[in-house]
């Protein structure tokens, strides 16, 4: 049995598609027996095979410092983190003076984001968006 079929890449030379439970990656070749079945089942409306979807692009995870202070002057936030920086005690102050990189993961980052009522979903999005600059 054939089910699941999908496009595996995007020049379409694969097909991942579910054969009797086992999922495999079957050549758009001709000669190649399942994808001749395959072909079968499509043309007789038994089986579609989806188009390619590419993966989720990668987390961004670090970031320079200068983008990040762009990404927060753009988004209107560079003050507020400025001001939550200069009330929290000094080792929190020199990390964010001196750092070259922010890491997604750093305490700093999750209390900071925190401070300004950003979830985890905002912070991630301004990573991906300062990542750009």
């Amino acid at each position: 049995m054939y089910t699941n079929a999908q496009y595996a890449n995007p020049d379409n030379t694969s097909i991942r598609c579910d054969i009797n439970g086992v999922t495999c990656f079957v050549p758009c070749d001709p000669a190649n027996t399942d994808y001749a079945r395959i072909m079968e089942l499509v043309a007789a409306g038994e089986l579609t095979i989806a188009t390619y979807v590419p993966p989720p692009a990668p987390p961004v995870t670090q970031i320079t410092m200068r983008q990040c202070r762009l990404q927060l002057l753009a988004a209107d936030l560079l003050d507020d983190v400025d001001a939550a920086v200069a009330q929290a005690d000094r080792a929190v102050q020199i990390e964010w003076e001196y750092a070259t990189v922010v890491d997604r993961n750093s305490p700093l980052v999750s209390a900071i984001g925190a401070s300004l009522g950003l979830d985890d979903a905002a912070i991630d999005q301004l990573f991906v968006d300062a990542a750009q600059r």
